[in-house]
This record gives structure tokens, C-alpha cells and sequence, in this order.
């Protein structure tokens, strides 16, 4: 049945066709004309407000989806650009920081330590009540030795402990393992600094006829095999008579926790 309308139709509108095109060919308008005009109408306005429209939108659509393709393709381009800008900013912010973080250290490393003055990075810090220690960026294949000495603004940081091939171990100047023969620079009283692993430290071996002040800063004084002479270590912050010797709690001159950056030298 379907099939015979459809059959049908096409048959109609071939002859409908057929019959419009012979009659353009002709002046004369007449009854046919006027009625197939009017068979032809509906489809005409069934053109006009539902096919029109929608080839329309199907053309809008077509065009909005090659632009959003587009905007698309331009998104990811500039994605990629701001990448690729973001990452030399931080390369760029990295060296800034850098720059700026061992500049002073540089220049005083060229004052007083120009030929065995090696700038180290400080990669992982130890503070514990049973050991304090550095792991400097800094091992074997840059020519680190133990027993190297560790400073930082002319203060006394540590000394090399153990070297690995890309990284060494800093025993510092707090760790109840270090010692270090200084003397009180006004007062020129000897004794030995002793770390305590902790915030604090003492100089021990101080005769109680010795002058000794709160707040004389203790220096270096060369005394063994390790320690160069002239290295700051700390401040007399308080003291405590004793019998015949004193009690002497030191404060250290660097605070340790901040540091990044130090110089590692020879003696």
C-alpha cells in the first residue's frame, strides 16, 4: 500500500513537472496555470517556514562546529604557549633566587676564600636530639674530602664527616659530637666549644681565674688539626661559677636552621 503512494506521488509530481515546464515556455496564462499555482502553493509555504529554517540552522550549526574546532585548535596552541612562558618564568625566578641567595655569600667567599672557596647547596637538614647534620650537595666528583671545613660569613658551620659521590654528610657546629678550641676575643680567655644538639652550646675547660663575659663573642683559635683560626662560633650568654671553673652557656653567632648555601674550604 505504501508503496503505491509513493509510486503515486512521484508519478504526480513528474507530471506536475512536466506540465510547469511546458507551460513556461508559453505567454498565455490559464485555468491550469492559475489552479496548478495553487496546488503548488502549500509547498511553497511548507518550503518557507519549516525547510528554510532548518537548513538554516543546519548551516549555523556546521559553521558554529568548525568554530568551536577552531577555537579549540587556538585554545590548546595557547595553552602550550602559556606552558612554555610559565616555565622560563619559574627557570628565570629560580635563577633570580638564586642569584640573590648566594650573592653576598659569593662576594665574601671571593674576599676571603678565592682559591679553595667552594659555594655548596644545603640539601637536607638534620636537627634531632641525637645528632645535628647537613647533607651538602657537594660529594666526591666535586673534590670533597672529609675533615673539609664548612663556613658561612666568616662563622664556623661544621666539618665533612662522610663523602658520597654526589653528596657528603656536615657535622655541625651544634651536635653534641663537635668540639672546637676557641677563646673569648676581648677578655683572650681559652676553653673549648662543645655543641650540646640543641639551640645551645657550652665552652667547657674555662679556669675560674680567667675573666669571662656574657656576651663576648668565642672565635677559633686554630688549636688542632681540623679548625682554622679566626672562625666565629658563638656568644657568651650566660655564666655560672662553679667551684673552680665556670658554667658557660653559648649562644651560636649563625642560626643554622636558615642556612641554604655555605662555603666549603680546606684548612
Amino acid at each position: 500500500m505504501r508503496v503505491g503512494i509513493k509510486l503515486f506521488l512521484i508519478f504526480f509530481f513528474i507530471c506536475l513537472g512536466t506540465f510547469f515546464v511546458f507551460r513556461s515556455f508559453r505567454l498565455q496564462t490559464g485555468y491550469l496555470d492559475r489552479m496548478g499555482s495553487q496546488c503548488i502553493q502549500p509547498f511553497l509555504l511548507l518550503h518557507h517556514k519549516f525547510i528554510a529554517p532548518v537548513e538554516q540552522r543546519y548551516r549555523f550549526w556546521r559553521e558554529s562546529k568548525q568554530n568551536l574546532q577552531q577555537l579549540i585548535q587556538e585554545k590548546e596552541s595557547l595553552l602550550l604557549q602559556c606552558q612554555n612562558l610559565q616555565a622560563e618564568n619559574i627557570e628565570l625566578q629560580g635563577a633570580s633566587y638564586l642569584n640573590k641567595s648566594i650573592k653576598e655569600l659569593r662576594e665574601f667567599r671571593d674576599r676571603c676564600y678565592p682559591k679553595d672557596g667552594k659555594i655548596v647547596q644545603v640539601v637536607v637538614k638534620n636537627f634531632s636530639p641525637s645528632e645535628h647534620s647537613f647533607l651538602i650537595g657537594a660529594g666526591e666528583r666535586e673534590g670533597v674530602r672529609p675533615d673539609m671545613v664548612v663556613v658561612h660569613k666568616n662563622c664556623l658551620v661544621g666539618r665533612v664527616v662522610e663523602v658520597l659521590p654526589y653528596y657528603s654528610k656536615v657535622a655541625l657546629i651544634t651536635d653534641k659530637g663537635c668540639t672546637v678550641a676557641g677563646y673569648c676575643f676581648k677578655t683572650r680567655t681559652t676553653g673549648i666549644y662543645n655543641g650540646t644538639s640543641s639551640d645551645r652550646a657550652r665552652f667547657d675547660f674555662v679556669n675560674h681565674l680567667q675573666k669571662i663575659k656574657e656576651g663576648d663573642r668565642i672565635i677559633s683559635s686554630g688549636q688542632g688539626v681540623i679548625y682554622p683560626q679566626g672562625l666565629g662560633l658563638g656568644t657568651v650568654e650566660k655564666v655560672i661559677p662553679k667551684g673552680v671553673s665556670y658554667e658557660i652557656i653559648v649562644k651560636p653567632l649563625v642560626d643554622l636552621s636558615g642556612i641554604d648555601y655555605c662555603i666549603l674550604m680546606q684548612k
